[in-house]
């Protein structure tokens, strides 16, 4: 039996594949992640901290 995909379980909970993305960036942020945003390495630990439309936006 194949595993299910984190937005097939996220289903379960009523979340839609923006939500889930939502989620991932903001728990991955709480938890020492860094990121990539317009090309530059970030994480909580800078003194600059991009808001959450920043980390999820696509551009």
């Amino acid at each position: 039996m194949a595993e299910r995909s984190h937005f097939e379980k996220a289903k379960t909970y009523g979340l839609k594949r923006p939500e889930v993305l939502i989620l991932y960036y903001f728990t991955g942020w709480f938890n020492g992640m860094t990121v990539t945003v317009h090309g530059r390495t970030i994480s909580i630990a800078t003194t600059y901290e991009p808001t959450l439309r920043q980390l999820c936006s696509d551009d």
